[in-house]
């Protein structure tokens, strides 16, 4: 199986001052800020992450985007194109890893994330 496990979920802020601190009241420890453009948080074995439109491959706000990580990206890209899925382009973050948006005909659906 190329999915290792569900990394993270993802959704849109266009406010990290007024979203960081709604979901830290629930309890969720911010573990990384970088500005306005993504922000993560621990929730158990699962992060929760807040992202720009760029970097939350432009989700309309209020939508969630899982994130499976799997260990090699382009395997798991071909078996998702034979089995009739759709992958976007992959997006190198340097030493944070890759990341791609994946989906079905019916929509995007799922990012996949290798790490560097």
């Amino acid at each position: 199986m190329p999915i290792r496990k569900l990394r993270q979920v993802i959704s849109r802020s266009d406010d990290f001052d007024r979203d960081l601190p709604y979901w830290q009241s629930l309890g969720l420890e911010l573990q990384f800020r970088d500005g306005d453009r993504f922000a993560q948080l621990a929730a158990g074995d699962v992060s929760m992450a807040l992202a720009c439109a760029e970097e939350s491959f432009d989700l309309e706000p209020g939508r969630w985007l899982p994130v499976f990580e799997v260990d090699e990206i382009e395997e798991t890209l071909r078996q998702i194109a034979e089995a009739g899925g759709e992958t976007g382009e992959i997006r190198d973050m340097g030493s944070h890893g890759r990341t791609v948006l994946i989906g079905q005909a019916s929509g995007p659906s799922a990012a996949l994330f290798q790490r560097a």
